[in-house]
């Protein structure tokens, strides 16, 4: 298995900081190629929020430079994958947790990670930062852990009157704040040209799936420019249409 990967961050048209933080990258190892993603969504109403997704990030280069390399030597699995993702973010939640304590604030940080590997993805996800899949069509993969999701879920909100709820914003989960997280794993089957798409809450509010599924299907997405021009060009579709917050998207293809 191939990939062609893109990732693109933008402060908006609004805040003073880029509390987004995003990585992705092709691995090689001794179990063939391999590509991972994280997008982390700094909570803007926290402070210090870039520090908080940074941090995960940090952690998760980490984690590709130094344990996936021993995984391979033996076995990845499913179960050791999400044991490992788990204990990270677990500790990142905790030292979080007592850098705010010290210096009285506190921050925090929404996740989506993916492993792609030539058989299986293995994904991780905090909060309402999103992966989609893109191939015939467009599924979104993960579930926003949100209060206006969980309003969905009960019937008491529709997906359309979600789009206009001032609590649309409010967050279940993140990493930082929580005496117990609770984060969502998902594992399924890696095809071959298919794109995956990980991107924080700026990104997708203002555009529609079909905009999304237009600019990266697997027939546009050729390489890592075009990868790139269409991302900045959603991004810069968002801004005309108001968003207002940071925007962050990564992109792997397999091929």
């Amino acid at each position: 298995m191939n990939y062609i990967i893109g990732a693109v961050t933008d402060i908006g048209i609004r805040k003073e900081k880029n509390q987004d933080s995003i990585y992705s990258s092709v691995i090689n190892t001794s179990k063939g190629k391999m590509a991972f993603s994280v997008v982390c969504d700094g909570l803007g109403g926290l402070s210090e929020g870039e520090v908080a997704s940074a941090s995960v990030v940090y952690a998760f280069r980490n984690w590709i430079a130094t344990r996936l390399k021993q995984l391979c030597k033996e076995e990845v699995t499913e179960e050791k994958i999400k044991e490992e993702w788990c204990n990270l973010l677990k500790w990142q939640n905790e030292r979080l947790r007592k850098y705010g304590l010290q210096k009285g604030i506190m921050l925090g940080t929404t996740v989506v990670a993916i492993l792609v590997t030539a058989t299986n993805y293995y994904v991780i996800h905090i909060g309402d930062s999103r992966l989609y899949e893109i191939g015939k069509d467009i599924n979104q993969i993960t579930t926003d852990q949100t209060l206006v999701q969980r309003q969905i879920e009960e019937g008491k909100m529709t997906i359309e009157e979600a789009k206009d709820s001032k609590d649309k914003h409010i967050l279940l989960q993140c990493c930082g704040t929580m005496d117990v997280m609770i984060p969502e794993f998902i594992c399924g089957k890696t095809k071959e040209h298919t794109t995956y798409i990980l991107c924080s809450d700026g990104f997708y509010h203002k555009i529609s799936l079909k905009e999304m599924y237009d600019s990266f299907s697997s027939n546009v997405c050729l390489d890592e420019k075009q990868i790139s021009i269409q991302s900045n060009y959603l991004i810069e579709l968002n801004k005309k249409r108001g968003e207002e917050d940071n925007m962050s998207v990564t992109v792997i293809k397999t091929c």
